[in-house]
């Protein structure tokens, strides 16, 4: 299917019309926006610092890099933590942020595999994530869009695009990001609007009719009181994989955000910035296959037989699957600059969510299940924050954290009286519906206090009150056979003549409350290394299983808990032209929440519940050096291992299992060397690299090879052509340069099939990009 690209044009009109009316920026002040520098927040609007990993100053130094890991500006080297940034021009410059998942290549051991197009990411830090994509399941990754947590991982997916940085807090953050943060906290940082008039517009065209059309334009409306600034994002692309069963090219997708922004300074000492944004995403066919096992390589002989192809850009699907999925959020900032040095900051926040999708759920031309969800989610958060001046022997930030949260859910299954159903298959239906309340309360603090000029001490502590409620119904139709008169809306209880029985019925409310902490002692060895011990205690809270069958599956969720003890070491060297950082750590992990995958009659069928414990430990090293005044290289190592040291349940014994998606070894490389041609313009060689050892999608089955992936490696180049204003930057590209096949994510199959469900990564594919910045 081809999506209409009639609003490409709509929208581009419309930037370039937008533009018109603003004054373009001097050179200067072009170079300005891409140079990482802190800017003067009292008259050029909110920070034009850029974490951008692709230059370097004047004097030839790295750039310093400004993060707010500690809810306050610093610098990243100066922040006793395992923390990695990359930038908004390292993203415009590579193409990466169709997806936020994609921000993980460029961070050792750290993944988020995506198996549904540009939504569903599965977060994973250090081996701690989840695999449920289950609306009331929040990841042990704290995704922040803002500074605004994320609570739906299905709505974590949100374009990257006109950001200044992410940020990437490897390792518990309880203490000043919350709960639901045991594994770390990842913060998507929007470009503000300034009061000088500034902008970019990016065209991409790529494979299979793949089209991208990315920008933003902004500048004063009132000089020094209002600022505004409009970003925009349209992905649009053809089928990429091909229907043995239709004949058609299946998975075309459409993809469109936009945000606006509102700076206002009323007062010398007070900033508002209101945020507005939406997203709509439409994927149309089938993304998924099947891997056989059995005889000849067939998948499924119960009453029929069907043997998949091996090729991973075939699929093959009797059923018409499309998801629709729309986000819209607003959020208003409040920095107010109190007398004594003290600064003052509230974030209200809205995020909103909804859902519909149909899917083959056994992903072959064969009637054996298929599947509709509508879901619904809306949340509200309220933060109040309180910073002290920085210039005593002490500082504190303190606040409180208001959350709540609503999930409206309602997901079918059904086989039915089609040509395609195997001999003996019987018709089936069955309908989860419920809903899902959430609220929770925090009051937090954090203190540094400098013992010495060398020798500081951090510490941190939260706590936390959360109170959960489910209302849930399963129903099933009674079988032999189950009747359908209308099978074009056959998810529908109406669509069902045969009787309809309550199967579960789960009316649950809990609450949980519990303390978070960290320590954090730090010495600086020199004014260019330093080296700091931390211990951090982190918890996931409780929660339910959602996909009961029987009355005796329902189940209440415990909180799961994370103590990490870390050693870490950052320096520069060489006049700032190389910095070094490393760190180990060891993890002791409580009451774990996992995502146990069972076959069952209808497909693969995903049961939360707790693991007793597990053990962690690892160690990590970055570099980035600027080997020659064009010559930028970054490299990341990641070391891991993990191990449930105590799991079992009524299937078995897991003990011995390494966590989910946790290789062993992970690398990450990237080169950029710019060369100067004779006329000031330039010519920029790059490339990005991540390479990964094998791991495995389960903790329950690490025996099937079909559910792990070996080890593998992959990468993307690209040549780029900058004006000499540096305005203008022209590129072609290469992404899975080496074509290599890995798979993306895999399901246990329904009970009488012989394999696995398959999704597998794209194929090579590139394209050309124009960027001007104006």
């Amino acid at each position: 299917m081809r999506f209409s690209k009639k609003p490409l044009s709509i929208i581009v009109g419309g930037l370039i019309g937008i533009s018109a009316t603003i004054q373009l920026a001097s050179a200067e002040e072009v170079q300005q926006v891409s140079a990482y520098q802190e800017a003067d927040s009292a008259k050029a609007g909110s920070s034009t610092s850029n974490a951008s990993s692709a230059g370097a100053n004047a004097s030839n130094r790295l750039e310093n890099v400004l993060v707010t890991a500690q809810r306050r500006k610093e610098n990243i080297q100066q922040v006793p933590s395992a923390v990695s940034v990359i930038g908004g021009d390292k993203l415009v410059a590579t193409g990466v942020g169709r997806t936020a998942a994609e921000i993980t290549q460029f961070v050792p051991n750290t993944s988020a595999g995506q198996s549904n197009g540009h939504s569903r990411p599965r977060w994973w830090i250090r081996g701690v994530g989840t695999g449920t994509q289950g609306l009331d399941s929040p990841s042990p990754v704290g995704i922040y869009l803002d500074d605004v947590y994320i609570s739906n991982a299905s709505a974590t997916a949100f374009p990257l695009f006109d950001l200044e940085r992410v940020e990437v807090l490897r390792g518990p953050q309880g203490t000043l990001w919350g709960k639901n943060t045991t594994g770390g906290a990842i913060n998507l940082i929007s470009q503000k609007p300034r009061f000088t008039p500034d902008g970019y517009l990016k065209l991409d065209q790529g494979s299979h009719d793949s089209t991208l059309i990315q920008g933003a334009v902004g500048g004063a409306i009132i000089e020094d009181s209002l600022a505004a600034r409009i970003s925009i994002h349209q992905d649009t692309r053809d089928g990429l994989f091909n229907n043995s069963f239709t004949g058609e090219k299946d998975f075309a997708y459409r993809d469109s955000a936009t945000r606006i922004q509102l700076l206002s300074r009323p007062a010398d000492d007070v900033e508002l910035l209101f945020n507005l944004h939406y997203r709509d995403y439409r994927t149309d066919g089938a993304n998924a296959t099947v891997i056989g096992t059995g005889t000849n390589g067939a998948f499924w002989t119960n009453g029929a037989t069907y043997i998949p192809s091996k090729d991973r850009t075939i699929v093959s699907s009797n059923v018409d699957q499309f998801s629709d999925i729309s986000q819209d959020g607003a959020l208003l900032n409040l920095n107010w600059a109190l007398p004594g040095g003290y600064e003052l900051t509230s974030i209200t926040a809205y995020e909103g969510y909804d859902s519909q999708s149909l899917s083959d759920s056994d992903n072959t031309p064969l009637e054996i299940s298929r599947g509709y969800t509508d879901a619904k989610t809306s949340q509200r958060s309220q933060e109040i924050r309180l910073a002290s001046p920085k210039d005593g022997n002490y500082h504190w930030v303190a606040g409180v954290h208001y959350f709540t949260d609503r999930i409206n859910s309602d997901a079918a299954s059904g086989t039915l009286p089609t040509a395609q159903k195997p001999v003996g298959r019987a018709d089936a239906y069955s309908d989860t519906v419920y809903r899902h309340d959430s609220e929770s309360y925090a009051i937090f603090g954090n203190l540094t206090y400098n013992v010495t000029d060398r020798f500081s001490f951090t510490s941190g502590l939260r706590w936390s009150r959360e109170e959960k409620s489910i209302d849930l119904y399963y129903y099933q139709a009674t079988p032999n056979p189950v009747i359908f008169n209308d099978q074009t809306r056959w998810w529908l209880p109406s669509s069902v003549s045969s009787p309809i029985a309550l199967r579960v019925r789960q009316d649950d409310t809990n609450d949980w409350s519990d303390w978070t902490y960290d320590l954090t002692p730090a010495y600086e060895l020199s004014d260019s290394s330093r080296v700091y011990a931390r211990v951090a205690r982190g918890f996931r809270g409780g929660g339910y299983n959602s996909a009961p069958r029987t009355q005796d599956s329902i189940s209440v969720l415990e909180p799961e808990y994370l103590t990490s003890y870390e050693v870490g070491y950052k320096s520069e060297w060489l006049d700032g032209q190389l910095l070094l950082n490393a760190n180990v750590f060891t993890y002791e992990y409580e009451d774990i929440q996992i995502n146990a995958v069972l076959p069952s009659p209808t497909g693969a069928l995903s049961q939360l519940r707790n693991a007793a414990e597990g053990d962690a430990r690892g160690a990590e090293l970055e570099i980035q050096a600027l080997v020659t005044a064009n010559l930028q290289v970054r490299i990341g190592l990641g070391w891991l291992d993990t191990e449930f040291s105590n799991f079992s349940d009524v299937n078995g014994d897991y003990s011995g299992n390494r966590f989910v998606r946790s290789p062993e070894f992970s690398g990450v490389l990237s080169l950029d060397y710019q060369y100067p041609l004779e006329n000031g313009s330039s010519l920029t060689l790059g490339t990005d690299w991540n390479y990964q050892t094998r791991y495995y999608f389960y903790t329950n089955n690490q025996t099937d090879p079909n559910l792990a992936q070996d080890d593998y490696g992959t990468g993307s180049a690209r040549i780029s052509w900058k004006s000499v204003d540096e305005r203008i930057t022209l590129s072609i590209y290469a992404n899975n340069l080496n074509d290599k096949q890995y798979k993306l994510h895999t399901l246990p199959p329904a009970a009488g099939a012989a394999g696995n469900t398959v999704n597998w990564s794209e194929p090579r594919n590139y394209g050309v990009s124009l960027v001007t910045r104006f």
